[in-house]
């Protein structure tokens, strides 16, 4: 029994964090753009992409089920890519599978370090939204200080920067 199978399915995980690497780059130029279209495009094909990869870690735990069983090691569930080196003697297979699960170490954190990004975009962006709807409709005054209730029903209206009535 080779490791082969293990080390396919753990490259196809990597192609696709690579692909999901672009797509949050594509992700940040739209929200730097204020492109929403593109932006919704992109959340569609991330969605799809995350499901391949938690269809490509089910598919690799399997493979490494079977490589285990073929080798006469007990199975366990959710055995990890180093403790599966452990039990690979032949020093070019461990190598082999060692340097795959660096790479998609490594392309991991690129893209939860983009994702940061991208989520701190997302929130300068709504904290900009918020602030635009206070210019706009005025906000409302200070609610921790005590108003006398008659004279709140006199001043009900939200004060404005721009006069709705014209």
């Amino acid at each position: 029994m080779t490791i082969q199978p293990v080390l396919e399915q753990l490259e196809r995980l990597y192609d696709l964090h690579v692909h999901l690497v672009e797509l949050a780059d594509q992700k940040k130029e739209a929200l730097i753009h204020n492109r929403i279209e593109e932006l919704n495009g992109i959340v569609n094909r991330e969605s799809k992409l995350v499901k391949q990869v938690a269809q490509a870690d089910m598919e690799r735990a399997q493979r490494i089920d079977e490589y285990m069983k073929g080798r006469g090691l007990p199975v366990t569930v959710g055995i990890t890519i180093s403790q599966l080196s452990k039990f690979i003697f032949q020093q070019e297979e461990k190598q082999q599978l060692l340097g795959c699960q660096e790479k998609l170490v490594q392309v991991i954190a690129q893209l939860k370090e983009k994702n940061q990004l991208n989520q701190q975009l997302i929130r300068q962006s709504l904290s900009f939204v918020n602030y635009s709807l206070d210019m706009l409709v005025g906000a409302e005054e200070d609610e921790a200080v005590y108003h006398n209730p008659a004279a709140q029903q006199k001043d009900s209206k939200r004060k404005s920067l721009f006069d709705t009535r014209a």
